[in-house]
């Protein structure tokens, strides 16, 4: 079974190596790879692209983008349930700063499994996290995400539709 992914969608506000940059310097990735950008470390593997709408139409049509910076996180399929829950909470830690860094067009990010949103930079830069993550029968358990929750306003961001 693929270890599960956490995929950021967003405008192409920077080209996807500087993003890159950006989540390996802050997730402790040094490891690079060129083809496709990726960077892995302790934790997980991330890659990033930006993407067309030709490549992606139901995306592009969800976000209503015609360009976008997409980005990949997988916890390495090693790490226990409390290690991976520190890495995903860390992994949308750096993504929320990044967007903060890079204001623009709205953003998700979702999981691969039911297609959760789990962060989403609203249209007016307001960005909230799904409640789901604060449940401690869910990825919480360790309160990883307690930070975040301090950060931002928890609310049921629903499924991705596409």
């Amino acid at each position: 079974m693929a270890a599960p992914s956490y995929n950021l969608v967003t405008g192409a506000v920077v080209t996807a190596q500087e993003a890159l940059d950006h989540f390996a310097t802050s997730l402790g990735c040094p490891e690079r790879h060129q083809s496709p950008a990726s960077a892995s470390g302790a934790e997980l593997w991330v890659a990033t692209a930006i993407t067309t709408a030709d490549e992606d139409r139901d995306t592009a049509a969800y976000m209503g983008m015609t360009e976008m910076l997409e980005a990949t996180f997988v916890p390495h399929k090693s790490l226990d349930a409390d290690a991976e829950e520190l890495a995903i909470s860390r992994a949308i830690g750096a993504i929320a700063e990044f967007l903060e860094v890079h204001p623009g067009p709205q953003a998700i990010v979702f999981d691969d499994i039911g297609f959760r949103i789990l962060l989403r930079r609203f249209e007016d830069g307001q960005m909230k996290l799904d409640e789901t993550l604060l449940d401690p029968e869910n990825l919480n358990s360790g309160g990883s995400f307690n930070e975040l929750a301090r950060r931002y306003q928890a609310a049921d961001l629903g499924h991705l539709e596409l």
